[in-house]
């Protein structure tokens, strides 16, 4: 019996637990529902999809970025970020090695741009730097679409990015290129490569009904064609195989070495992992005079991909009430200048302290 979320809504004082599935592309369900749940007592247990399949990639998911595309660089910074920040989730198998990770591009400068971002967080010993050369020890590769022929990987991220060119959502026309012989040429290896695989990322700022679009008629093995797919194949798995629930990580790689870098500067301050009932991301501290304060990545709570803006709101307005200070900290600033950023963090955090 299938029930609205007012219907269900009065019901809730009087559950005991409650099973909430979304398909894939219920973005503003899942945005909406889910903070509202939050808000009340219910005891929350979030769940992953199972997603063994036949014909196909063991675990196919897409995760939309809506990335704006620079036409003069070839490049997509928003899914060169989702990236990076998917490697920092990469946890070691149970023969206790990594993962052979493969990320391909659909351009040269997307390429480049993630190998730069790469070496500035070796080279700064910016977080994740000491998991990325765990990686890299295993094999990871970052290629574009024409170089993935005869390569073999146990994760694949794939970074489609294409995207729009303004606020108005207006596509790139650059998406053209993908009908040249050489790049259909090169999606038939990619079309290999994706069966192959045992886990399959899919990083993409186009949505499922644009790249639809882009399948003309009786064009088979086109790039339309094989996203479009990809997208069919994360939905049928998220809607129809058994879940499992999801165990309890060790806080983030992020987490740590932020910690690390806070603990030299700041050495009488405590730190811990903030991963409590306000699902805030990464730290919250306790200073020298007894003033606590939570740093948010971004400035959201919700460890969920899609949140809510009133629930964010309610959180940050309930730790202010407890005499929390919430700190607000840019992803993209940490991820481009991580020793500035930290650097000017601990000022911020120095001048809270020192407040009455």
């Amino acid at each position: 019996h299938q029930l609205s979320v007012e219907e269900v809504a009065p019901q809730l004082p009087q559950v005991k637990q409650l099973v909430v599935g979304f398909r894939s592309s219920a973005h503003s369900a899942a945005a909406n529902l889910i903070p509202f749940l939050r808000k009340g007592d219910l005891p929350i247990t979030q769940l992953t999809e199972n997603t063994t399949q036949q014909g196909g990639p063991a675990a196919t998911q897409i995760i939309q970025v809506d990335g704006r595309y620079n036409e003069d660089k070839a490049t997509n910074e928003a899914e060169a970020r989702e990236v990076l920040q998917h490697l920092n989730t990469i946890e070691r198998t149970p023969q206790q090695t990594y993962p052979r990770v493969g990320i391909v591009t659909l351009t040269r400068g997307q390429r480049d741009l993630l190998l730069g971002m790469l070496y500035r967080i070796k080279r700064e010993r910016s977080p994740g730097a000491d998991l990325i050369q765990q990686l890299e020890r295993n094999g990871l590769q970052i290629l574009t679409v024409a170089d993935v022929a005869g390569q073999s990987f146990d994760q694949l991220l794939l970074s489609l990015t294409y995207g729009a060119v303004d606020r108005e959502g207006r596509l790139t026309e650059r998406l053209n290129q993908l009908r040249t012989v050489a790049l259909r040429s090169a999606l038939a290896d990619l079309r290999q490569l994706a069966v192959e695989q045992q886990q399959l990322y899919c990083f993409s700022s186009v949505s499922a009904e644009e790249w639809a679009e882009q399948i003309a008629p009786n064009d088979e093995g086109s790039w339309g064609q094989f996203v479009t797919q990809l997208y069919q194949q994360a939905m049928e798995a998220t809607s129809a195989l058994p879940l499992t629930t999801v165990t309890e990580k060790e806080a983030s790689v992020l987490a740590r070495e932020l910690t690390t870098r806070l603990n030299a500067a700041l050495p009488n301050w405590t730190w811990e992992s903030a991963d409590d009932e306000t699902h805030a991301p990464l730290l919250r501290a306790a200073t020298p005079a007894g003033k606590s304060i939570v740093l948010l990545l971004d400035g959201y709570f919700s460890t969920e991909r899609f949140t809510a803006h009133d629930w964010e709101w309610e959180q940050q307005e309930r730790l202010r009430t407890q005499g929390t200070t919430v700190v607000n900290i840019d992803s993209v600033m940490l991820w481009k200048q991580p020793q500035r950023t930290v650097r000017e963090l601990v000022q911020r955090l120095e001048v809270i302290e020192e407040e009455e």
